[in-house]
């Protein structure tokens, strides 16, 4: 049956948070071994493992570009803004969102969209509307409901220099990674979850499960910071993705910050 508040946030929620807090892959050019860098990464997401839960909040900015064709004659770029806070506990595997869109302010928190994963159910509702159950898609931004296991997919890591940094809690000293995100590498752990997922729902373990292409062919960079403790505090990413059946490419922007 037709869903209206997934199909509403859906594709935003994929293209837009893949999504978002993603920590993933780096570019060539600083002061440090990349084996080394990678493995400093793969112990920050370790770190976070072992606290067991944290909030966070972002910025997302998607772009859909049309691509040159005669059906895309006159049409201009598209762009969505979100702004999303949440929590995730890794041990609970449970997983608690809010989104803001177009006109919504976190001033009204009735403007908010909310979904909530549980283990295997997954609602949402808009404002104080009533709770909808809906399929469990946070694995596409979140795997297993935890938005740090894109580390999982990092490649070519470079540690630069320690600087210190102003924040609102003042100045800040912090290592940053810089990486290029592996499309191909996101996109086998989200099949493997997926069929997991499947696997739990019935599906016979002989069954296939279509690698979701999209993100096989996604590319992107970003950087994570880490601060003193050795934990993650921001993240910056820029993702681009294939043109879609409709001709139009697109690109996420996130920013965002974690509390641990």
């Amino acid at each position: 049956m037709h869903n209206p508040i997934r199909s509403k946030f859906h594709q935003r929620l994929v293209l837009g948070f893949a999504l978002f807090l993603t920590m993933s892959t780096a570019i060539w050019g600083a002061w440090d071994a990349p084996e080394s860098a990678q493995n400093d990464l793969r112990a920050v997401w370790q770190r976070v493992q072992q606290s067991g839960a944290y909030t966070f909040d972002a910025d997302v900015t998607q772009t859909d570009t049309p691509q040159a064709s005669v059906l895309n004659a006159g049409r201009q770029n598209r762009q969505t803004k979100l702004h999303l806070e949440g929590q995730t506990d890794i041990p609970a595997g449970t997983l608690h969102l809010r989104m803001w869109s177009g006109g919504g302010s976190v001033q009204l928190p009735n403007s908010a969209a909310e979904m909530q994963v549980d283990g295997q159910t997954a609602v949402m509702r808009q404002g104080n509307g009533p709770w909808q159950e809906v399929d469990d898609f946070s694995g596409l931004f979140a795997p297993d409901g935890d938005f740090l296991g894109y580390t999982r997919a990092a490649t070519n890591v470079v540690r630069h220099a320690p600087e210190v940094v102003a924040t609102a809690l003042g100045n800040v000293k912090i290592t940053r990674y810089t990486f290029d995100v592996d499309g191909r590498a996101f996109a086998l752990q989200m099949h493997a979850q997926m069929r997991a997922q499947a696997i739990r729902n019935g599906l016979p373990a002989t069954a296939q499960v279509e690698l979701p292409q999209v993100y096989a062919e996604m590319e992107g960079q970003g950087e994570l910071w880490v601060g003193a403790d050795g934990l993650p505090l921001r993240q910056l990413i820029r993702l681009q993705f294939p043109p879609n059946r409709h001709d139009f490419a697109s690109a996420a922007a996130i920013g965002g910050f974690f509390r641990l």
